[in-house]
């Protein structure tokens, strides 16, 4: 790719503030990075580039040769009460990806905040945001029942595309679990968010939400949107086949009129019959008129309805997804987004920190198919971590998180309660400065085998 495909982009907004307290739109586009010599740099000495596809058509292993028959509610039904990130379950219910990665599906089609960004129409242009939060849910339809990898204290993901967005996250804090996020859009998006659970049980069902709101900038208007997402539920667990949903509502309100502007999604639950399945819906509110509609299956597609004056042209299709790879029921129901997630072809390895998902030996071995490794991997990493913990205690020694912040929350609720757990923003350390120059030397290598004297010392 020539270098004059890549853009400068802007770096950060902070959404915490007011409208009025931000910068002009002029010092936010001043304050940016040079992409290309964060994606396009020469190698470390003495690492050798080869040459691989950008992309992979499916999983090194197909699963399904070798099923292992054992009850999921037999497992989970020994942690009722227990937050998810401390469900521990076998390896043959873990799917290749970890939590980290799985935040990152929401950029599969990030490309409509491109074209919110291109909208002049300001309803029109919230519609399309709303349209983005109504979609970013979509690759849990086949793919849900497999649990992420939970990640290590110090984990952390990028996920670059160039010419289109930036990603990063890092897991800040183990007790409690908490994982920050941090998208750039060339075009001039930012979205953030701080991901913290909390389950709940069921009869037969168990149910996830996350207690942080998200947060979307869009810099060349100065809008902050901030996102009150829904739950994900899984259900028939007891009897029948066991199935992932969102459950519930989604709340989106502009954090300068909230009352003004705000769009209410509703995602519909099952029924008894499959034409009720995966159904969504969106009302757009200016005041307390409703100026655009927007319904479908998040599954398939979403159309948009413009229902000011007396336009009686059909809806517009907005969104459509896009099919499956083959042989999908055997790679975990990823989607072909999905399946680069955890790609990690030869020219990318030397540039990234050694704290990468990408890196984890557990989570490689099971990608691979080789079970009998991903179990005693993750053991032995869990341990690695139980053991360092105690060590930086004794010591005492506090985590501090590389790449973001702990932020002051401010909702435009008055209502929402943050329950006194701090959210973190991005800090610019990483792809301004740690990815240009390649030093990870601050981190800690998270992943890689302890030496036995190491390890005698560290559990004394």
């Amino acid at each position: 790719m020539d270098s004059s495909d890549l853009a400068a982009i802007p770096t950060e907004a902070n959404h915490l503030e007011t409208p009025a307290a931000q910068e002009s739109d002029d010092e936010e586009f001043q304050e940016c990075i040079e992409v290309e010599q964060v994606l396009q740099q020469e190698p470390r000495a003495g690492v050798v580039a080869q040459d691989d596809l950008p992309e992979r058509s499916q999983l090194p292993y197909l699963k399904g040769q070798n099923k292992v028959k054992v009850s999921l509610w037999s497992v989970l039904k020994d942690s009722v009460g227990k937050d998810i990130w401390k469900i521990t379950v076998p390896v043959v219910f873990n799917e290749p990806l970890g939590i980290l990665q799985k935040a990152a599906g929401v950029t599969e089609y990030i490309d409509i905040l491109d074209q919110a960004i291109a909208e002049p129409d300001e309803m029109r242009r919230f519609a399309l945001a709303t349209l983005h939060f109504m979609t970013q849910y979509q690759n849990i339809e086949r793919g849900g029942l497999a649990k992420p990898f939970n990640p290590l204290l110090g984990e952390t993901f990028e996920y670059c595309v160039p010419g289109r967005f930036l990603f990063l996250a890092e897991q800040v804090s183990h007790h409690p679990p908490v994982s920050a996020f941090y998208i750039q859009g060339y075009s001039g998006y930012l979205k953030q968010s701080t991901f913290h659970t909390k389950t709940s049980f069921g009869m037969g069902s168990i149910n996830f939400t996350n207690i942080f709101n998200e947060y979307l900038d869009l810099l060349p208007y100065r809008e902050t949107f901030e996102w009150f997402p829904p739950s994900l539920g899984l259900h028939g667990l007891m009897m029948g086949r066991p199935y992932i949903d969102v459950d519930g509502s989604g709340w989106l309100r502009d954090q300068a009129k909230p009352m003004e502007k705000y769009a209410h999604v509703r995602y519909h639950s099952r029924g008894w019959t499959q034409g009720t399945y995966f159904k969504v819906e969106a009302e757009v509110y200016q005041g307390k008129e409703i100026v655009y509609k927007l319904e479908g299956k998040w599954s398939e597609s979403i159309t948009l309805k413009d229902m000011r004056g007396n336009d009686e042209s059909p809806p517009e299709v907005v969104w459509r997804k896009r099919p499956y790879p083959e042989n999908w029921q055997h790679q975990y129901g990823m989607t072909h987004h999905n399946i680069q997630l955890n790609y990690l072809p030869k020219f990318l390895a030397p540039f990234l920190p050694p704290t990468d998902t990408r890196f984890r030996p557990d989570q490689r071995a099971l990608e691979n198919g080789d079970f009998a490794l991903a179990t005693k991997e993750k053991a032995r990493l869990e341990e690695k971590q139980r053991a360092t913990r105690k060590q930086k205690e004794k010591d005492g020694i506090k985590h501090v998180p590389k790449y973001f912040v702990e932020s002051v929350f401010q909702s435009c609720d008055p209502n929402f309660k943050d329950n006194g757990i701090p959210q973190y923003r991005y800090n610019r350390e990483y792809f301004e400065k740690d990815r240009v120059t390649c030093d990870w030397s601050r981190l800690e290598d998270i992943f890689a085998e302890t030496p036995k004297e190491e390890e005698k010392e560290v559990k004394q």
